[in-house]
């Protein structure tokens, strides 16, 4: 809306067992935790200006020690039978506008062996997200929960707002958008894994 300040946060849903020392594979039964960094100013800033100022704010508030202090808070409440009450407390406020993303574009497609099973698997089947990130030949796709415009009220509204955001990402293959009642996509072979 035009009153408003551009405030943004943005919350990633991020796997903890690197940050615990785990190897990438090892199976851990709660391994995620939920880290929100926030700006202000969204609406004077470009998009490449976001996803800067983002990234500078993720080097701390998203470190491997944020990571692991947020896992051994909320893992010590569940010992005590608090956990909801600590993530109720940590989740944002105050906001314009809130992104949850799921960040899976560090993911190997798994290898199933050329001889067997066809090799490297092509695509992903998923009810990951809310908003997911996935890699795709040359860089990522992204697949938006429907919630993230729900202040575009139809659907003309919703495309218009996703070519707006496509038209601001570097890239050097046309982008696919879908707006379709599912998750809305957008992918680009130029748009690369941060």
């Amino acid at each position: 809306p035009p009153t408003s300040q551009g405030r943004a946060v943005a919350t990633f849903i991020l796997d903890a067992r690197k940050a615990l020392g785990f190897q990438h594979d090892d199976i851990i039964g709660s391994g995620l935790v939920f880290l929100t960094v926030g700006l202000s100013g969204l609406l004077q800033m470009s998009l490449p200006e976001v996803a800067g100022a983002l990234h500078e704010l993720a080097k701390v508030e998203l470190s491997q020690e944020a990571v692991r202090r947020r896992w051994l808070l909320v893992a010590g409440a569940a010992n005590i039978g608090l956990e909801f009450d600590v993530m109720w407390k940590a989740r944002p406020s105050n906001y314009d506008i809130c992104l949850f993303l799921n960040n899976q574009s560090k993911r190997e497609l798994p290898d199933f062996g050329e001889e067997t099973s066809g090799g490297v698997a092509e695509s992903v089947l998923t009810n990951a997200g809310p908003t997911l990130v996935l890699p795709i030949k040359g860089g990522v796709e992204v697949f938006l929960d429907q919630s993230t415009l729900r202040a575009a009220k139809s659907s003309s509204a919703r495309l218009a707002a996703l070519e707006a955001l496509r038209s601001e990402i570097p890239m050097s293959d046309a982008g696919v958008i879908k707006d379709m009642g599912a998750p809305n996509s957008i992918s680009s072979a130029g748009v690369g894994g941060a």
